[in-house]
């Protein structure tokens, strides 16, 4: 087991990954004592009444967890080849899974952090939307229907307003500034990311 339960209080669940996986995956080091350090004297420690310092705690454990999801995108769409891209696909599906798993923890909102929009929502919303748009296109990889709540995340991210402005079509400014020629944004992705699909970034 990789994974040790450290706290749970009023649906806060509090974990540590073992120092043994935390050195295989290059992790740095325990979550719960700098939380402990960082919260002494605060009057509402996991108190459930503002919730910050055990968000702050959650959000900083998925940003571990899910830490590698970039290096996985970025391999499986750049490597040539296809017995590695196999391997790459098989645990990029394995993280997705971890993903899915974690939004289910709490049922107060479609987040990790539950109702709370963390920077752990957004340090994995533009890796998923290129694996959504990219990989899909390019490596025939594709998140499966039975990740709903992945899904239902990833839905719900696309409806926030600051999400629609990032993701939306180019801009006039855009398409005069960048050498890229589509306009919409997923004509734009699939553009940006084919010389790294089809090897010909030099």
């Amino acid at each position: 087991n990789t994974e040790i339960p450290v706290l749970l209080h009023e649906n806060n669940i509090l974990r540590e990954t073992s120092e043994l996986e935390r050195k295989r995956n290059g992790l740095p080091g325990l979550l719960l004592p700098r939380f402990i350090d960082e919260s002494i004297g605060a009057k509402h420690i996991l108190s459930g009444i503002d919730g910050t310092g055990v968000t702050s705690y959650n959000m900083n454990l998925f940003i571990q967890r899910h830490a590698t999801l970039p290096n996985l995108f970025n391999s499986l769409l750049t490597s040539p080849s296809p017995t590695r891209r196999i391997e790459l696909s098989t645990k990029l599906l394995a993280l997705l899974k971890v993903i899915n798993s974690d939004l289910q923890l709490f049922s107060s909102g479609p987040y990790l952090c539950g109702d709370q929009f963390t920077l752990a929502d957004i340090y994995i919303f533009a890796v998923i939307e290129r694996i959504v748009v990219v990989l899909s296109t390019y490596r025939n990889f594709w998140i499966p229907p039975s990740l709903t709540h992945l899904i239902h995340w990833y839905e719900v991210m696309c409806e926030r307003p600051a999400i629609r402005v990032a993701t939306a079509d180019r801009t006039e400014e855009s398409m005069r500034t960048y050498c890229y020629e589509k306009e919409s944004r997923n004509e734009y992705l699939l553009e940006v990311y084919e010389c790294y699909a089809l090897h010909e970034e030099e």
